[in-house]
């Protein structure tokens, strides 16, 4: 029975974020007003490309690996969080850069708070790939429900 579940688990992951996804984003335009809605729109683009950059790199592998072992894991943890705190220095480098280009100085700032969750999702990604490997997908989806709810 547990396997049967698994596409459900997929199914309600993705709809639940989606559909939060694009309510929110209507809902905080109507708060802050388009034009800065755009504004954090730019802040935010930089971020996600990195953000799933980073959650990617290990994902993907760990669950696809032929072994567990736990040196290898750890590796890949470690690493994977590594590029985690790169990404952060390039999202912060980008709040000048930005501000610059759309003259707005409140787009330094973002970058720096949209900076600080990078090295976590590094983290994050090697994790994904050993719950994916185990066919978690109940923990997948709620971590997903959470975080978004958070």
């Amino acid at each position: 029975m547990r396997e049967q579940a698994h596409p459900v688990w997929s199914a309600v992951e993705a709809v639940l974020a989606a559909g939060l996804s694009f309510v929110s984003a209507f809902v905080i335009a109507r708060i802050v007003g388009p034009a800065e809605m755009g504004i954090g729109a730019a802040a935010v683009a930089v971020a996600v490309l990195l953000w799933v950059a980073v959650n990617a790199l290990f994902a993907d592998p760990l669950t696809q690996s032929a072994s567990t072992d736990p040196r290898e894991i750890s590796a890949a943890f470690w690493t994977s969080t590594g590029f985690g705190v790169l990404a952060a220095l390039v999202q912060a480098a980008c709040g000048p850069v930005l501000a610059i280009i759309l003259d707005d100085a409140r787009l330094v700032p973002m970058c720096l708070l949209l900076a600080l969750p990078l090295p976590l999702v590094g983290a994050a990604g090697a994790i994904q790939g050993l719950l994916t490997r185990a066919r978690r997908y109940d923990v997948l989806a709620a971590r997903v429900i959470v975080g978004i709810r958070v």
